[in-house]
């Protein structure tokens, strides 16, 4: 069970946008007052497409309580506004489903807050990221996104025989974790299967030819959840790909471990079945 989930229920380009936050819902009566209110431009990019923002402000100050909330539409002219004190601003984007706000009235209950891998899409990523007030009026934030992409590079069989209907599929994936995290990332639950995901061409593809002797690049990418598990003997499990199909008439798999995968990581993979029927991969950070 995961306390707090966020959840009820073309990636290269640039996307940039201004975000205007002038008709937030303000924190309760007491919490803090509406005069003397600072004007913040913020410019907010992403490798990602970007759907709506939600915007959180919190006071810097004593148990850091709620100052303001509100969810927009992507805009590119936007002001954002907000009480005195210094304050520090939580941009989330592409959020699936209504944010229960009432639950996060302090900032370390956003430090809490998760999202499930099962609820990500490929074309509308989670994404995230904190402006601090001391950094000036003006400013540029970067939403990251907790998908990682997994670009499969060439495949090659070297078994005497074709692997077909060939079908590539993560297991160990880390199936939660908090929004605003940055490292550290050591799963308590993992999934190895993509029932019951919102998009399970994250998880599991099938290659459109049939896997032989000659490398034929993929042109698949598959993602997954941060996972800095590289070793299953410290009693982790880190994430591994598989692939899949049919040798000679019957139905067999391979496996392989990846190294462990940091947020912000784009990994491409070779694959390679060996001539002792093992599953090697290579590995870049891009």
């Amino acid at each position: 069970m995961v306390a707090n989930s966020l959840v009820s229920a073309g990636v290269s380009l640039i996307t940039a946008v201004t975000v205007l936050v002038s008709s937030c819902q303000r924190a309760p009566a007491g919490q803090t007052s509406q005069t003397a209110l600072g004007t913040f431009l913020f410019s907010v990019h992403s490798g990602c497409p970007i759907d709506s923002v939600d915007v959180f402000v919190y006071s810097d100050e004593g148990i850091r309580q709620l100052d303001s909330y509100c969810r927009l539409a992507a805009k590119r002219s936007v002001t954002v506004r907000a009480g005195p004190g210094d304050k520090t601003f939580v941009f989330l984007a592409n959020v699936p489903g209504s944010i229960a706000t009432d639950r996060l009235k302090r900032f370390d209950a956003m430090e809490a807050l998760s999202m499930r891998y099962a609820a990500e899409s490929a074309t509308s990523p989670l994404l995230s990221g904190i402006y601090h007030s001391s950094s000036g009026p003006e400013g540029t934030v970067e939403l990251k996104p907790l998908l990682c992409p997994i670009i499969i590079g060439t495949v090659r069989n070297a078994l005497d025989a074709p692997l077909e209907a060939p079908v590539l599929c993560l297991k160990g994936v880390n199936a939660h974790t908090e929004i605003l995290r940055s490292t550290g990332f050591r799963p308590s639950e993992t999934l190895d299967s993509p029932d019951g995901l919102r998009d399970p061409a994250i998880m599991m593809r099938a290659l459109p030819f049939d896997a032989v002797d000659s490398p034929i690049e993929a042109g698949i990418t598959l993602y997954s959840y941060p996972n800095e598990v590289a070793d299953a003997t410290t009693g982790a499990l880190p994430t591994s790909i598989c692939m899949a199909g049919r040798l000679r008439g019957e139905e067999c798999m391979f496996e392989a471990a990846l190294p462990a995968i940091e947020r912000g990581d784009t990994l491409r993979v070779d694959l390679e079945i060996d001539s002792g029927g093992r599953l090697q991969v290579s590995v870049i950070k891009l």
